[in-house]
């Protein structure tokens, strides 16, 4: 799994609980690494936060849907933005949009129901 946060307790604690859980868990702070790493290490799935430095989640999530190495890797939005975005965020290519806030627990479950489709 990768998560990719720029706020460092939210990054931080999602990947706690997701290691917990036994989920081997990279975090990067931003679109751009999020990129390189996914195209590095192939995820399971990923986790995206929208506001990032460098590159946002929806232009970085577009470019992953627009490389055969990783246009298959399920990306789930997790933001603050929520139904107001709805549109651009299935035209990104997300898979799954999760709204802050959201326990970590919460996300784990969403994943988890995620994956196992």
């Amino acid at each position: 799994m990768l998560i990719v946060e720029d706020h460092a307790d939210t990054r931080e604690i999602y990947a706690w609980c997701m290691r917990a859980a036994g989920w081997q868990v990279d975090t990067v702070t931003n679109g751009l690494d999020a990129v390189v790493m996914a195209a590095a290490t192939e995820p399971d799935v990923i986790v995206m936060d929208l506001n990032l430095p460098l590159l946002d989640g929806i232009a970085a999530t577009r470019r992953l849907k627009g490389d055969e190495s990783t246009a298959d890797i399920p990306i789930v939005a997790c933001t603050a933005f929520g139904k107001e975005r709805q549109s651009e965020l299935e035209s990104a290519g997300f898979d799954l949009l999760v709204p802050k806030p959201c326990t970590p627990e919460e996300l784990r479950l969403v994943v988890e129901r995620l994956i196992a489709h």
